[in-house]
């Protein structure tokens, strides 16, 4: 969080990113970066490039196409220019886990990102890539197979390895057979062990994540070799982000972490 009293400071932030060689980030937290023209200047100062900011919508509530509007505006002036919008379908999580959506649900999320998808692309320049994501109202491959059905495949995905893996699917295989609406990756690894536990409990995404089961990259579950190849093999050439939660951590152990992980990336084969 943006308040967090033990987060690393955000001109640290940059600043280790790119001495350890990232060439890009994300917006993170709201607050926790600079805005607008400020910054771009920051990330300017330091040959870093911002690839998106977040948007996250709860479309069970209803919304009309003019508010969702209103935020992406918003968005596109706090980011300056950032070329993607990564949008999120929020959803409820009760005693028996998370709520899947019903046929209306479906219709207002589809509806929903389909007017953003071409509001930010009509309006901003930008491209809106939709997160599949553990814990919220898209989150398994035959979930996601639907949704590329129902929009048409017109509204581009982030493909984040980690969380598909989660779920049990193979995200290698899934960026082979889906690489025309994959526009964007998200880098992480599965501890298996814990993720079985966090399965079998129910737990939601929050507290898997504090659990640790996206681990250090190279010690999980996921093939990264494969990954990277299957990327290679399509011609992927969108951002490629390193995610890792470093919960707990001190501003120095988060930054060594990330370090290493750009080395394990990078050795795997992701340039």
């Amino acid at each position: 969080r943006a308040d967090d009293p033990d987060a690393t400071p955000w001109g640290d932030f940059l600043d280790s990113a790119a001495a350890i060689g990232y060439e890009c980030v994300e917006l993170g937290p709201p607050g926790y970066l600079p805005e607008g023209p400020r910054l771009q200047d920051e990330l300017a100062a330091r040959d870093l490039e911002l690839t998106c900011g977040y948007l996250a919508v709860d479309f069970s509530v209803g919304h009309e196409p003019q508010r969702l509007r209103e935020w992406l505006a918003e968005l596109a002036r706090v980011t300056g220019g950032a070329p993607y919008v990564l949008a999120l379908a929020r959803t409820g999580w009760g005693p028996g886990g998370r709520a899947i959506p019903d046929d209306e649900h479906w219709q207002a999320i589809t509806s929903g990102l389909l007017t953003l998808s071409a509001a930010a692309r009509h309006d901003h320049g930008m491209e809106l890539v939709f997160h599949p994501h553990v814990g919220m109202a898209v989150e398994t491959r035959p979930e996601i197979e639907r949704f590329v059905e129902e929009t048409d495949g017109q509204v581009s995905l982030v493909l984040d390895i980690g969380q598909l893996a989660y779920t049990g699917a193979d995200p290698a295989a899934f960026l082979r057979s889906h690489r025309e609406v994959v526009s964007y990756l998200h880098l992480r690894d599965v501890d298996p062990a814990i993720r079985d536990r966090c399965v079998a409990e129910g737990v939601d995404f929050a507290a898997a994540a504090a659990r640790d089961v996206f681990c250090e990259p190279g010690t999980g579950c996921v093939d990264l070799v494969a990954v990277a190849g299957a990327a290679a093999a399509v011609g992927f050439d969108g951002p490629v982000v390193v995610e890792r939660s470093y919960l707990g951590r001190t501003p120095a152990e988060a930054q060594a972490a990330a370090a290493r992980a750009f080395d394990v990336y990078r050795n795997v084969g992701f340039g």
